[in-house]
């Protein structure tokens, strides 16, 4: 899980890092990566994780949750 609670905002400068390193690495997230719940509780960081999603999908099932209930019962889903 990844939360972003304490995060105001993102530049776009960080946005395309994030693109960069999850077309770097995504073969090695599709081998250790089962899912991820992105707890997002601000709009403006939402809006750009939305936008690296778009740009870069993931390796793995991943969703925006806006409680930590939500983005842990999301990844609890698929654990063994």
């Amino acid at each position: 899980m990844i939360d972003t609670q304490h995060i105001d905002k993102i530049s776009m400068k960080v946005a395309y890092a994030m693109i960069k390193w999850m077309r770097a690495n995504r073969s090695a997230m599709k081998t250790y990566l089962r899912a991820t719940g992105v707890l997002i509780t601000n709009q403006a960081v939402k809006s750009i994780m939305e936008f690296v999603i778009s740009m870069q999908p993931p390796a793995a099932p991943l969703q925006i949750c806006e409680t930590m209930m939500d983005a842990w019962n999301f990844v609890s889903n698929y654990v063994e």
